[in-house]
């Protein structure tokens, strides 16, 4: 509570002269839930009932690792509302308070409650001694039959506090506060009651805003607090948001972890777009409204970094204009080499286009027509294919409506006798020998367990029968005049991402996917793997995927067999495929089923 105790010393600092509240104490308006009689100048605020709900954004079951679809839903039950009445004359805060708490869905009352004046300040504070701030709401009771509180309302209720202490009407200062705290964050013709006309924009919207403005330091909370954001930068914009109604152009420090933070969030959107919108329909409608959400979500990152870089409105003068994003260098700087976009009222974010060419190619075999794409890498050109192989060459391949994975030794053309297999125990009756001798049960049963031990070797190349030099090439599986990629191919095209970019490893693999509403950089259009878990699983439980978490995975491709560095301390083996996605790529051995890109000979 100690971010409440602030707010109350810093909207007591000014006074308001009596004139002016004593004509805003005097309009004759009903209350809610009450009578709307008129007692001398004042309203009846007799045993009055104040009610309404605490909203948030969150996804659900969300961890980092899988994240579940971004609703909105109430505030934990067990958060405490606090409801402080306005003095009639200054407007400062009153010294005591009236403390009811959460119940359902968000849902509050304060009953029988009788006030002088029907200005109050309502805060909302999520459990925990370490929540960063508490929702607040200025409202006048006498407007709405429920009063909602959410991360706008606090920003609102920041500025028009200040506003009316410094002398503005109430009706004017949350006029105009609403307007400012928008704006403050790039968001512009917002309808005042877009939560009842508007859920999904509504959604997007709290969304992004608690995205880049935590209340948590905890996982548990469907945003946590990253590092380059501490309180003292969130105290700093709140105050400005306050006094200034903007908070930017006012502390560069806060400016850049304000990008930082900001840019963190579009890395998240950027993961999960690299799943292909198909999947997500596939999954039914509440995953094909989470991505509506998220695509809209994206747009509201993007004016929040045009305020930033002062690129000003998106509107129609400014239709089709290009603005290149700024980007730091130093430790910290999570900006990536976007370009902001105005397209029909909004600002995009759009990855920056390398220089490359489309072009197609048939494969002899099946009649199958493929995308490909020509990069120059240091004055070489190499021409990819642009899509996965679709080849159905008979054994060790499965295709069906999503195209074809295969083993990874038949895609190279080689067969079990090139792989050294390597078994945890030396039979399954030494597996089960040894769990008895040590008179413990593994995780799913002794039986269980060795059998599936025994089923799933440890495979490594035999690089006394494989060429695995720098000149080796495999055509394997792939047409005549193509041949597997291996993977000094994939790092020199990485390589290449980086250096025309300007960015480190990062989050730099991403520029090879296919990512809505980013576009395809570099032309390779892959996309990624993904699935859907359930917590909480029982005997008779039926997945449900609207209640599933997800998972990106990125994608794996076979590579030629070759040398690479398979780990972060630079130990370098003999791999056959490739894992893009996250931040970096990773090499392996395997022989399992995966998908086939092509690189022209």
């Amino acid at each position: 509570m100690k971010y409440l105790e602030m707010s109350r010393k810093f909207i007591c600092s000014v006074a308001m002269p009596l004139a002016l509240m004593f004509a805003a104490c005097s309009d004759d308006k009903s209350v809610a839930g009450g009578s709307a009689e008129e007692t001398g100048i004042y309203a009846n605020l007799e045993n009055i009932t104040i009610h309404g709900k605490a909203r948030m954004a969150k996804a659900l079951g969300g961890d980092g690792a899988s994240e579940g679809r971004i609703v909105v839903t109430g505030l934990e039950k067990g958060s405490v509302v606090s409801l402080y009445q306005l003095d009639p004359e200054t407007f400062a805060l009153s010294d005591s308070s009236i403390t009811e708490v959460i119940g359902d869905e968000g849902a509050f009352a304060f009953l029988n409650v009788t006030l002088e004046c029907p200005y109050v300040m309502i805060y909302a504070t999520r459990p925990g001694s370490e929540s960063a701030y508490p929702y607040s709401v200025l409202a006048d009771v006498r407007d709405a039959d429920e009063i909602n509180i959410d991360i706008l309302t606090h920003l609102e209720a920041l500025r028009a506090l200040y506003l009316v202490q410094s002398g503005t009407s109430f009706a004017q200062a949350k006029k105009q506060a609403r307007a400012e705290a928008l704006a403050a964050f790039g968001m512009y013709g917002v309808a005042d009651d877009i939560r009842v006309t508007d859920t999904l924009e509504y959604t997007a919207m709290i969304s992004s805003l608690m995205g880049v403005l935590p209340t948590s330091i905890y996982s548990i909370y469907s945003i946590s607090l990253p590092w380059p954001w501490e309180n003292s930068n969130m105290n700093k914009l709140f105050t400005a948001v306050a006094e200034r109604g903007a908070f930017l152009n006012v502390d560069s420090e806060l400016d850049k972890s304000f990008v930082d933070i900001v840019s963190q969030q579009v890395d998240k959107l950027r993961m999960y777009f690299s799943v292909p919108a198909t999947a997500y329909q596939k999954l039914g409608d509440d995953w094909s409204r989470d991505y509506q959400v998220r695509l809209r979500m994206v747009e509201f990152y993007a004016g929040m970094l045009a305020a930033a870089f002062d690129a000003g409105q998106c509107d129609q003068e400014h239709e089709g204009n290009v603005f290149e994003a700024p980007r730091g260098t130093e430790k910290g700087d999570y900006m990536a080499a976007y370009d902001l976009v105005c397209r029909s009222g909004n600002w995009n974010l759009a990855h920056k286009e390398l220089e490359h060419s489309m072009g197609s190619m048939t494969d002899s075999r099946d009649g199958q027509a493929y995308k490909t794409v020509t990069v120059d890498i240091d004055g070489v050109s190499r021409t990819w294919m642009a899509e996965d192989l679709r080849y159905d060459g008979g054994e060790g391949v499965s295709c069906d409506e999503d195209g074809c994975i295969y083993n990874s030794l038949v895609a190279a053309g080689l067969d079990s006798s090139y792989f050294i297999f390597k078994y945890e125990y030396e039979s399954y009756e030494a597996c089960v020998d040894y769990w008895h001798a040590e008179n413990a049960v593994p995780y799913g049963g002794i039986e269980d367990y060795c059998e599936k031990t025994m089923a799933d070797p440890w495979v490594q190349l035999d690089v006394t029968k494989v060429d695995v030099s720098d000149t080796a090439t495999h055509q394997g599986v792939c047409p005549d005049g193509w041949r597997l990629p291996n993977p000094r191919d994939w790092e020199s095209l990485l390589s290449f991402v980086q250096t025309k970019l300007d960015i480190d490893g990062g989050s730099s693999v991403l520029y090879l996917f296919d990512i809505p509403p980013f576009g395809n950089s570099v032309g390779m259009g892959l996309t990624a793997r993904y699935s859907i878990m359930w917590l909480g699983q029982t005997p008779d439980f039926v997945p449900s995927p609207s209640q599933g978490l997800l998972s990106v995975y990125g994608v794996d491709f076979v590579t030629a067999p070759g040398y690479a560095v398979i780990d972060d301390d630079g130990w370098t083996d003999v791999v056959n495929r490739v894992h893009i996605g996250g931040w970096e790529l990773k090499f392996s051995q395997g022989n399992s089923q995966i998908p086939v890109r092509c690189i022209k000979n």
